[in-house]
């Protein structure tokens, strides 16, 4: 990989309908009435700032086996001078039914290009109504089918197309010919199943999110990693303050519930070729390298933004070799953040230089022709 001045560069991938046609389900995608709309705050001027108007609904993103519906907040930010946005960034919120603020970054495209902002609530499974069940229900059909239906990446990447769906029942505010869809972590993973897999998205930029690679952890399945890897992960966390090692051990636990045990796989009939196979097969929907040979029938304009230091973006030296002009930038010692108490120091999406990336890439994006004056990489920085 290459050291470059600051662009953004542009690089144009399809995905097949074919291909996609078999996990993801576009009618469906698509379908209005199925959202079961509920409103929960009407269009209103926002209190932080009365020229933007926000609304807040609740939609159905699917039935995700029978009589188990997945419904999320929707959110909807518009600049309050009445004219439908052409232009839309389609981002997440917290799961609670409150309107949100816009990060800043959304805000100054809404304010300054006139950007239709849609944020789907999203979290970690278990922290999906219903709470605390909804993982478990998730792992049952997977142990019982092995379809990738029932996987975090497939509902994530729903979830941000159902949102474009939402916004769709608003003709009056969202008339949208570009389609920007972002996110970090799980959000990022949804946003890069979302690209690939619906042609209405135009463009997107996952941060910490893996294009090649699995993330996290080496195999689906608890009990069959590497024993090399206890051993390393013991060895860290003793280097740490019992606080942040605490951080660390709850956040591999909550990792942990979207995954199946060893005793689990093999008490549901998996094969040893099962238990192989899945940790790719889980992830695929949002793997970029996956869909190369088939992105051709239209054009997604792609930018990663990923640090060195993050298990969830695996692969870098082997996503050089294999693709050395794909757009992304990597922060040297960049990490992959969470909380607050567990001593990151380098969280790549909180930091200036991805934010700004967010803005600059939506700008050439409305405007590809438009030469952007943008800030110097930051000291270290690589872009390529």
């Amino acid at each position: 990989m290459r050291l470059l001045p600051f662009v953004i560069l542009l690089s144009l991938f399809g995905i097949s309908q074919s291909e996609s046609s078999d996990l993801f389900d576009h009618a469906a995608i698509c379908d209005m009435e199925s959202l079961e709309v509920e409103v929960l705050q009407e269009w209103s001027a926002s209190k932080k700032d009365p020229g933007i108007r926000q609304k807040l609904i609740e939609v159905t993103v699917c039935e995700w086996w029978p009589g188990q519906k997945v419904r999320l907040p929707v959110s909807f930010h518009v600049p309050a001078d009445g004219k439908p946005c052409r232009h839309v960034v389609v981002a997440n919120q917290p799961l609670t039914n409150r309107v949100p603020n816009p990060t800043a970054e959304l805000t100054r495209l809404l304010k300054e290009d006139s950007v239709g902002i849609v944020l789907i609530g999203m979290g970690t499974i278990d922290a999906m109504e219903p709470k605390g069940t909804l993982h478990n229900g998730m792992r049952e059909h997977l142990l019982k089918t092995k379809n990738p239906r029932y996987t975090p990446a497939w509902i994530w990447g729903m979830s941000q197309m159902r949102a474009l769906t939402s916004a769709l029942t608003e003709p009056e505010y969202f008339q949208p010919q570009k389609v920007l869809t972002t996110g970090g972590s799980k959000r990022g993973v949804a946003a890069a199943v979302a690209g690939i897999h619906d042609e209405r998205f135009s463009a997107i930029l996952p941060v910490v999110a893996p294009p090649m690679g699995n993330p996290g952890a080496p195999s689906y399945v608890i009990g069959t990693e590497p024993e090399q890897l206890a051993i390393t992960d013991k060895a860290f966390l003793s280097t740490l303050s019992e606080e942040h090692a605490t951080a660390f051990r709850e956040r591999s636990q909550r990792r942990a519930n979207n995954r199946v045990t060893l005793d689990q796989a093999q008490a549901a009939g998996w094969s040893d070729e099962d238990i192989e196979m899945i940790t790719d097969l889980v992830w695929d929907a949002s793997r970029l390298t996956k869909h190369l040979e088939s992105l051709s029938e239209r054009d997604l304009t792609i930018f990663y933004n990923v640090g060195t230091n993050d298990s969830v973006s695996p692969a870098l030296r082997k996503l050089g070799k294999k693709l050395p002009d794909l757009p992304i930038c990597i922060i040297p010692g960049g990490q992959h953040g969470g909380p607050a108490n567990a001593g990151f120091t380098t969280r790549t999406p909180l930091l200036p230089e991805i934010k700004e990336n967010l803005v600059s890439f939506a700008k050439a994006l409305w405007n590809p022709f438009e030469r952007l004056k943008a800030a110097p990489p930051a000291a270290g920085s690589r872009y390529q």
